[in-house]
């Protein structure tokens, strides 16, 4: 018995136990439900509350900021719009502080004043065309006389050299007969004087033994004054004496004959000598007047071949033509271009129109035509302050901060340049 009270004990606790089990299983499901519930109501109410933030990737660009100021907008940068100069604007579309588009029409050219401009241009090439071409022909023609000068230069030269040598070699040679004759004559008159000496040297031999006789014919008269004797011997001795002075005297006559022929021979060749020396030194004049003039001759013919050699004035007038040409191309070009686009002059971008220099039947100068606003460089507010202050940009506003405050600006305005310089 007690182990069935013992059994129905065990069944009744076991009982128990599965019915409590039940309930806080029940509790813990009502308490994740109820979890569930706030947390798709948290969720709900999150999606609706909590901005959305969407990631990506840094990349370069424009940060907006609004400000709220009064003052004056300015262009951060312009660009001035060029065209062609001298040529009639027809019309005008924009006006200053319009905002243009890229691709809209600035202004129109006259298309008559433009066709003008080409046609003037054109000549002006063929022009220097033509003057190019005549400037070659020419050039062409003096070198081609300046070498048939140098030839013939050349020629004359040689020729002179030719002639010079002929000439030099006839003076040297009647130079040389000259002397040759100055040396025979003087030979010659060495020989007569040779003669002469001996003429004179016998003239005297026979002289004096014809003074001798004469001195012993006086003796014998004397002696045979005094001496009466032998009369015959005397005329012997007289007739000897007076024989032998004949002798004599014929031989000293003849001696003085000699003597005067050889004396006159002597005269005749010192007068051959001076003749000689005379027409020696005529030949050394004319040898050396010859060789002056011979080398004033080639000096003449070498300047001759040096000034034919030399080039012509020079002249660069074909290179500045071609120069000219060069631009005058360019132009003609952009006038083309022109022509191509009716005229029109549109703006290379978008922006805002800051200047117009321009007016309809006007014509274009050189310098610009219109001014418009650069986008790229962006627009600067001047805040209109105190006339004792005056306007202050933003950019000097930047420029007043002190560069710590300034680098944390920049920081928060333009992130992507502080992480660039981080990573530098």
């Amino acid at each position: 018995m007690k182990n069935i009270r013992k059994n129905k004990n065990s069944e009744n606790e076991i009982a128990v136990t599965g019915k409590s089990g039940i309930f806080w299983l029940k509790g813990l499901a009502g308490l994740l439900a109820v979890m569930l519930v706030f947390t798709i109501a948290s969720r709900v109410v999150a999606s609706i509350t909590v901005p959305q933030v969407t990631a990506s990737a840094p990349s370069p660009g424009k940060i907006e900021h609004t400000v709220m100021a009064s003052g004056t907008v300015e262009a951060g940068g312009e660009k001035a719009i060029v065209t062609e100069e001298g040529i009639l604007v027809a019309q005008v579309n924009v006006h200053t502080g319009e905002s243009i588009g890229e691709g809209e029409t600035l202004f129109a050219l006259d298309m008559d004043s433009l066709e003008d401009q080409i046609y003037e241009l054109q000549n002006q090439i063929k022009k220097l065309q033509l003057e190019n071409d005549s400037l070659k022909k020419n050039k062409a023609q003096a070198d081609a006389k300046q070498q048939l000068e140098l030839k013939r230069a050349q020629e004359d030269y040689e020729e002179t050299i030719a002639k010079n040598t002929v000439s030099d070699g006839k003076a040297n040679e009647a130079l040389q007969k000259a002397a040759d004759a100055k040396s025979q004559a003087e030979k010659e008159l060495n020989s007569a004087k040779d003669a002469l000496a001996q003429a004179e040297k016998e003239l005297n031999t026979v002289k004096e033994e014809l003074q001798n006789v004469k001195d012993a014919a006086a003796a014998e008269q004397s002696k045979n004054t005094a001496d009466q004797t032998g009369e015959a011997e005397k005329k012997d001795t007289n007739s000897t004496i007076t024989q032998k002075r004949q002798q004599l005297e014929e031989a000293v006559q003849e001696k003085q004959n000699t003597y005067d022929t050889i004396q006159a021979k002597v005269t005749e060749k010192q007068a051959a000598l001076d003749s000689a020396s005379v027409a020696l030194e005529e030949k050394q004049e004319q040898l050396e007047s010859n060789t002056s003039t011979a080398e004033d001759a080639k000096k003449a013919a070498e300047r001759a071949v040096e000034d034919a050699g030399l080039s012509a004035d020079i002249d660069h007038t074909q290179e500045i033509n071609a120069i000219s040409l060069e631009q005058f191309q360019k132009q003609l070009e952009k006038l083309k271009t022109l022509k191509q686009q009716n005229g029109e002059i549109t703006a290379p971008s978008s922006g805002i129109i800051t200047k117009v220099c321009v007016e309809t039947g006007q014509k274009t100068t050189d310098t610009a035509a219109v001014v418009m606003s650069d986008e790229q460089s962006g627009l600067f507010l001047l805040r209109q302050r105190t006339a004792k202050t005056g306007n202050i940009s933003q950019r000097e506003i930047m420029q007043r901060l002190p560069v710590s405050v300034r680098e944390r600006l920049i920081a928060a305005l333009f992130p992507w340049k502080h992480r660039k310089t981080e990573a530098a």
